[in-house]
């Protein structure tokens, strides 16, 4: 890719980011904390880069027998998430507080209590 072309990439489709944890019990989720990140900063996008914090991930994978070709998965970019507040200009943390977490036996759904 050319320079243009990544950071057009990034700043479209990564403009706005939520990080959302949670603890899986059986096939429910229990939402424990959500992050925003906004404004992401393209210089230090591509100083992460050289840097190594983040990745490029190449990734092809075998088809299943009989074919034996490789299939193209795309292209990743890989960032621990303790290093995504180097690359957007702000975030945030909504507090434990504010999400109500459930599982299958206290209610049908998940839901956020804002």
């Amino acid at each position: 890719w050319n320079h243009d072309t990544m950071m057009n990439a990034f700043v479209a489709k990564l403009h706005n980011l939520v990080v959302v944890k949670g603890e899986k019990r059986g096939n429910w989720v229990r939402y424990t904390s959500a992050c925003f990140f906004w404004e992401p900063q393209i210089t230090n996008l591509i100083e992460a880069i050289a840097s190594g914090i983040v990745r490029v991930d190449f990734d092809a994978r075998e088809n299943a027998p009989p074919k034996k070709t490789l299939r193209n998965h795309g292209t990743k970019f890989r960032i621990k998430f303790e290093n995504l507040q180097f690359i957007y200009h702000h975030n945030s943390e909504m507090e434990n507080s504010l999400i109500s977490p459930t599982f299958e036996n206290e209610s049908v759904q998940p839901t956020f209590k804002i």
